[in-house]
């Protein structure tokens, strides 16, 4: 083995070791009194008066640990939308992409069951069952459900328009595996049947997307927000984004294409996309996730800088040697979709 794969290697049992310790940390919490959640309050949908919560400089490791560890485990997660072109956002049981109806009959393929997405088309619905690291497939289902096939193994977040093309993002960001692309979806070959093609490959896995006017896409990915066009090219807004483990699952832009707003666990974000400023919102300080006095005091030591050592955050690994992000198709349907994530197969 390399030195390079030596130094990938401790770089990514740091990361685990990381998330090892964040969980004992929220164990402890719940054994010494738990989170502080909100009770039920009034407040605004508007988002143009919310409240901006500063996020803590990486650097500042102690105050970033609290307040990630805050973050990732409140009760609560936003939806945006368009409220006449204005941004709004209401609270939600938990961070959802379905937002269309559902088929009327029960869609279930082989072992897959329970779908997470849908979209009609002309002669059914395309569906999607992403259940993470337990497995996913995309399938074409008939009006009536008495018909189906599978199109692939993909981990479909959600669907969208550009035209009159259809399109989904799809990936996964599990432990330290991120890997994500966009696949296009169309009817092709005789039989005329709908199939899969891959068009472009994420540095991450994605989230959310919306798309501006000329059709150039915004992808909310597991650790950054990015910009792709025609062209397929990925170009980085904000890097290091904090909403890695909020995932953004809604997503609204306003009519002249200056903000975006992200719906996620505990915040709306807020990006001015011409400075590229970030900013994350909540309708005020009363909403915000509260760890125990003492867990907050014992993060602040135990992740307080230390001379000479760093821990690199953004260490996760988007295609790592040998992962299953490299599978093939084969591979994946000699699993029968029993794979975290592959990336290969159409």
């Amino acid at each position: 083995m390399t030195s390079q794969d030596n130094s990938g290697t401790e770089t990514q049992a740091q990361c685990d070791r990381a998330a090892y310790f964040r969980t004992i940390a929220f164990v402890l919490s719940i054994l010494l009194g738990g989170t502080t959640h909100v009770v039920a309050q009034e407040y605004s949908h508007d988002v143009s008066t919310w409240q901006e919560i500063l996020v803590p400089a990486l650097e500042d490791s102690g105050e970033r640990e609290v307040w990630d560890l805050a973050s990732d485990y409140s009760m609560l997660a936003w939806r945006v939308y368009s409220d006449n072109g204005k941004p709004a956002a209401t609270l939600v049981p938990q961070p959802s992409k379905n937002t269309v109806k559902e088929p009327p009959f029960d869609a279930h393929a082989g072992r897959f069951s329970s779908p997470t997405e849908y979209w009609k088309v002309d002669d059914g619905y395309l569906t999607a069952f992403n259940h993470g690291e337990f497995g996913a497939a995309l399938y074409w289902f008939s009006s009536n459900g008495k018909q189906h096939y599978r199109m692939s193994y993909d981990h479909v977040q959600a669907f969208f328009v550009i035209g009159k093309d259809i399109y989904a993002i799809e990936g996964m960001n599990h432990m330290s595996l991120s890997c994500g692309s966009v696949i296009k979806i169309a009817k092709q070959g005789v039989p005329h049947r709908w199939k899969v093609e891959r068009v472009a490959k994420l540095p991450w896995a994605p989230y959310a997307v919306v798309t501006k006017q000329d059709g150039t896409m915004l992808l909310a990915l597991s650790n950054s927000l990015v910009e792709m066009g025609a062209d397929h090219d990925v170009h980085v807004l904000i890097d290091e984004a904090p909403w890695e483990s909020l995932y953004p699952s809604s997503a609204f832009l306003t009519s002249d294409e200056r903000f975006l707003y992200l719906g996620m666990r505990q915040f709306v974000g807020e990006v001015d996309l011409q400075t590229r400023q970030l900013r994350m919102l909540v309708p005020n300080a009363g909403f915000l996730n509260k760890l125990p006095e003492d867990v907050e005091q014992r993060l602040r030591r135990d992740y307080a800088p230390k001379p000479g050592q760093s821990y690199d955050r953004s260490a996760k690994s988007q295609h790592l040697p040998g992962t299953l992000c490299d599978m093939t198709a084969a591979d994946a349907r000699k699993s029968h979709g029993r794979v975290s994530y592959f990336s290969g197969a159409k």
